[in-house]
C-alpha cells in the first residue's frame, strides 16, 4: 500500500522518507512546495514513487487517485515562527491540515502529524494539557487550534491519529528550511538591536525521528514531545562572533517552544 509524506522536502519529512525506505517501503509519495527549489537536495537520496505539489494533492487524495493509502505523515506547514501574515499561516497550517485530516477519516487512513512545542508558548509546563498551552505567536496558534480539533474528533475516530510536538532544532544538514534559517536570522537581529543574543536552554530526546517511525497504534490520540535542542555548535558560533566584535552577551531565557 501507498504511504504519503507531506512536507517531504523538509528536514523532518525527508528523514521520514529515508526511514521508510530503510524499512523496505518503496511506494512513497512525496508532497511539497518546491518554489524554493534548493529543497530538492533533501530528497536526492530518497526513493519515492511519485512527487506532487501541495496545491494538487488534496483534491487528488479526495478523488482516491492513489488507491489504498496506508498512512499519511503530515509534516507540511509554514514553519517560520516569525511569519506575521495570519491569513497565510492559518491557510497553510490549519485549513490545509484540516482538509487532509478529513479525507484520512473518510478513507480510514492513519494520520500522523506534526504539532509543535510552540503551543506551550509562555507556559512553564510542557505536558499534554489544555491548561498549559499558551501560544505566543500565530504559528503557535495555528498548531494549537488544530490540536483542539483533533481532541474533539478523537472519541469517534476509527483510524489512528497521533501528533508530535516537535521542538525547534538546528540539524547538521538541511537545505533552505525556514526553521534553521530563522535561527541565524534571529541571532543577527538580536545583536543589531543591542548586542544581546537569545539562546534557548534544554534538551529533548536525540534520535527522535527513528523513534517516530516505531510509533505503535497504541499512541493514537497522543501528542508526543520530541526534538533535540542541543545548541553546542550554535553557541560556539555565537561566542566566536562575540569574541570577534569584543562586545555583547548571550542571554538564556527559559524554553518557550
Amino acid at each position: 500500500m501507498t504511504i504519503i509524506v507531506t512536507g517531504a522536502a523538509g528536514f523532518i519529512g525527508s528523514n521520514i522518507v529515508k526511514a521508510l525506505n530503510e524499512r523496505g517501503e518503496q511506494r512513497v509519495i512525496a508532497v511539497d512546495n518546491l518554489t524554493r527549489a534548493d529543497k530538492f537536495k533533501n530528497l536526492v537520496d530518497c526513493e519515492i514513487d511519485d512527487y506532487l505539489d501541495k496545491t494538487e494533492f488534496v483534491a487528488r487524495f479526495k478523488r482516491g487517485d492513489f488507491g489504498k493509502v496506508k498512512a499519511i505523515f503530515h509534516e507540511g506547514a509554514c514553519s517560520d515562527t516569525m511569519e506575521t501574515d495570519g491569513r497565510y499561516m492559518m491557510e497553510n497550517n490549519f485549513r490545509y491540515s484540516r482538509d487532509v485530516l478529513d479525507t484520512c477519516l473518510e478513507q480510514g487512513v492513519q494520520f500522523l502529524y506534526a504539532s509543535s512545542a510552540a503551543v506551550y508558548g509562555g507556559s512553564s509546563e510542557f505536558v499534554e494539557s489544555r491548561e498549559v498551552e499558551k501560544p505566543l505567536n500565530v504559528y503557535g496558534y495555528s498548531k494549537f487550534l488544530f490540536d483542539q480539533v483533533i481532541r474533539q474528533i478523537l472519541p469517534t475516530a476509527r483510524s489512528q491519529i497521533a501528533g508530535f510536538r516537535t521542538e525547534r532544532s538546528n540539524p547538521p544538514i538541511e537545505h533552505f528550511d525556514a526553521d534553521s534559517t530563522a535561527s541565524f536570522h534571529c541571532i543577527l537581529c538580536d545583536f543589531a538591536r543591542g548586542g544581546r543574543v537569545r539562546l534557548l536552554e534544554g534538551r529533548m530526546t536525540h534520535g527522535w525521528i527513528q523513534e517516530f517511525m516505531k510509533l505503535p497504534k497504541a499512541a493514537t490520540g497522543k501528542n508526543l514531545l520530541a526534538g533535540d535542542s542541543r545548541h553546542a555548535l550554535l553557541e560556539e558560533l555565537q561566542q566566536a562572533d562575540l569574541a570577534l566584535r569584543a562586545r555583547g552577551e548571550i542571554r538564556r531565557p527559559s524554553l518557550r517552544g
